[in-house]
């Protein structure tokens, strides 16, 4: 709370010194997001302020309504899968080791498969303190790669490797993109301004796209034809631009398009949680199950060896 009482007194020791609300709230940047200076800026010539304002208000607890479905959804995927490595860690670590210690030099004809897991716990026996340290190094660079590409290409930036999570992580950023230029059109900011500061909610190819489609809109493209030549508006999200721009309701379309976007990425989001869950528990059913067989198969020979 210390940055948020910093920034509301600057705000106020600028207003009361005279200045606009909007060159108040700016000075008190980055405890203040660019788009409400723009809201605000642009409400201050057409005498709307409080409108711009509730706008603004709702537009927050849109987005975080909408990042707070997700992030709940990710939870439990994560820790399902978090439960599962541990297990397997646990089963490869200690129980095979001292499981498959008591076959060593006992049992001669086993399949290959014990033979190889009776090799890796004498493996475990000899270096497992560098085996665990390996794990660890392993886990820590895992993690930082994550963190470094979460904070410079956002989620996408973690998931690129699988198409269809990087789809979804695409329509999530453009929901927001197109929400953000909606509510700025609504303030009054031309859609010129509008794209260019939503353009940092994208990453990557997606942002150069924009500025490619603000040179299109300034050699006399229509928004719609700009965006859908530069790979931004999906076919379903081009029709509903030109529908939009052809009412001249661009504005309120375009929060249309972010809610449609936000409900289909919150079905996929659904259904792939419900079908993760099963798969993750019969994938570790599986593998638990396989290795207590390669387990009780050498006792199998030696009961034979016996008789």
């Amino acid at each position: 709370m210390g940055d948020e009482a910093e920034a509301i007194q600057r705000v106020l020791s600028a207003l009361r010194s005279g200045k606009r609300f909007s060159c108040a709230i700016e000075e008190a940047r980055p405890s203040v997001p660019p788009l409400l200076v723009g809201l605000v800026s642009a409400s201050e010539q057409t005498g709307n302020l409080s409108e711009a304002l509730g706008r603004y208000v709702a537009y927050r607890e849109k987005v975080d309504g909408v990042r707070k479905r997700l992030f709940t959804a990710l939870i439990y995927p994560a820790l399902l899968m978090s439960v599962g490595v541990l297990v397997v860690i646990f089963l490869l670590g200690f129980v095979v080791p001292r499981f498959a210690s008591a076959y060593e030099g006992v049992v001669q004809n086993v399949p290959l498969v014990s033979r190889l897991m009776i090799e890796w716990a004498a493996m475990v026996r000899e270096n497992g303190n560098w085996l665990l340290a390996g794990t660890f190094v392993g886990v820590f660079v895992m993690v930082s790669r994550a963190r470094r590409a979460l904070a410079r290409r956002g989620l996408a930036g973690v998931v690129a490797w699988q198409p269809t999570l990087r789809a979804r992580t695409r329509d999530y950023d453009l929901s927001r993109f197109y929400r953000t230029v909606g509510l700025q059109m609504l303030g009054g900011i031309p859609v010129v301004r509008a794209l260019e500061m939503a353009a940092d909610l994208l990453h990557g190819a997606d942002r150069d796209a924009v500025e490619m489609s603000v040179a299109d809109l300034r050699g006399g493209l229509s928004i719609t034809d700009a965006l859908t030549k530069r790979g931004l508006a999906p076919p379903v999200v081009s029709d509903l631009l030109r529908v939009g721009e052809q009412s001249g309701q661009l504005g309120p379309r375009m929060l249309r398009i972010a809610d449609f976007l936000d409900e289909s990425v919150s079905r996929w989001m659904e259904a792939f949680t419900r079908l993760f869950e099963p798969l993750v528990m019969l994938g570790l059913g599986i593998f638990v199950a396989g290795i207590v067989v390669l387990l009780y198969l050498p006792l199998f020979e030696l009961a034979e060896n016996i008789r």
